[in-house]
């Protein structure tokens, strides 16, 4: 039986764009790197993180796709309304 291959350190430069596009215009700060295990491991501790390094409104990676997390009630009032 042979050993699972071993995961890539680093995507490599040519793959990243098509990997991670890049970030759509206006969008909120947020960190580099997909959010998904964190979120999926703790929801609400990794909103408050987020939203106690980044604000109010976190742009990020979820599974690949790009989110806005809204992290207070008064500003998710104004994407709402």
């Amino acid at each position: 039986m042979r050993a699972p291959a071993a995961a890539p350190s680093a995507i490599p430069a040519a793959l990243s764009s098509a990997v991670f596009p890049p970030r759509p215009p206006r969008f909120p700060p947020g960190p580099p790197a997909d959010i998904a295990p964190a979120f999926l491991a703790d929801p609400l501790a990794t909103l408050d993180s987020l939203t106690a390094r980044y604000g109010p409104l976190v742009g990020a990676r979820l599974g690949g796709a790009a989110v806005v997390l809204v992290g207070d009630p008064g500003t998710a009032r104004d994407v709402l309304v």
